[in-house]
């Protein structure tokens, strides 16, 4: 099985930051989800040929894998004591699967499996996501042959 790796990407914003209520409007993107959709967009042009192996996969794959790791500073994660501190990834995986299926060009629904976890980095520069992509197993079990 054939399994390519995204390295680096930018790191998405809380589901919360995502939209903002606008009387008379309606639900609007905030200022922090258009430059993180900016941000996506720059990181694809500065990596267009690496991502076209990706695309490729994402394209011919009925189902896609998705293992993300949260590359998240440090003192972030954890108190000085060393406690680990609220900081809820999934709710970021919203702006990442939609933004990673618009550079992909393919629809997020085909997002069949996504596993995510938190791994903590020494600097605030070092922020961001890795994502390992897959097809997934064509009945939907994604990688896990005993699921039923």
């Amino acid at each position: 099985m054939t399994k390519l790796v995204i390295g680096r990407f930018p790191l998405p914003p809380s589901d919360n930051r995502l939209y903002r209520n606008v009387p008379g409007i309606g639900r609007v993107k905030t200022k922090e989800y258009k430059a993180y959709a900016k941000a996506v967009e720059e990181w694809a042009y500065f990596n267009a040929r690496s991502l076209s192996p990706i695309r490729r996969l994402a394209a011919d794959a009925k189902l896609v894998y998705l293992e993300v790791l949260f590359l998240i500073h440090h003192p972030r994660l954890f108190t000085q004591a060393l406690r680990p501190k609220r900081l809820d990834t999934t709710n970021r995986l919203k702006a990442l699967c939609d933004m990673l299926a618009k550079i992909l060009e393919v629809d997020d629904s085909k997002f069949w499996t996504v596993w995510c976890s938190k791994l903590p980095v020494e600097g605030v520069e070092d922020e961001g996501v890795a994502i390992r992509l897959s097809e997934a197993q064509s009945d939907g079990r994604a990688g896990f042959p005993n699921s039923a």
